[in-house]
């Protein structure tokens, strides 16, 4: 992988600070958790379809440690204009 740039989209940070919240409560299935969960994996679906709808190649789970990240580069970067 030479090239591309890799795009990440958190929630609001309120979101976020419940999620912490809970986990540190040991609620690890709160709603809040499952929320930003929800909310996470259908930006990343969003991304990568306006993504490729523009032409570039993108893609999900190419980094174990934020499965949701997308890396994206133009087509002419894989030799498929």
């Amino acid at each position: 992988m030479i090239g591309g740039v890799f795009i990440d989209w958190r929630p609001a940070p309120a979101l976020t600070d419940a999620v912490v919240a809970a986990a540190q409560a040991g609620e690890f299935e709160s709603a809040a958790a499952r929320q930003s969960l929800e909310i996470s994996v259908a930006m990343s679906s969003a991304i990568i379809a306006i993504l490729r709808a523009a032409g570039l190649h993108a893609e999900a789970g190419l980094n174990d440690l934020s499965p949701d990240t997308v890396f994206v580069e133009s087509p002419d970067a894989r030799g498929t204009a």
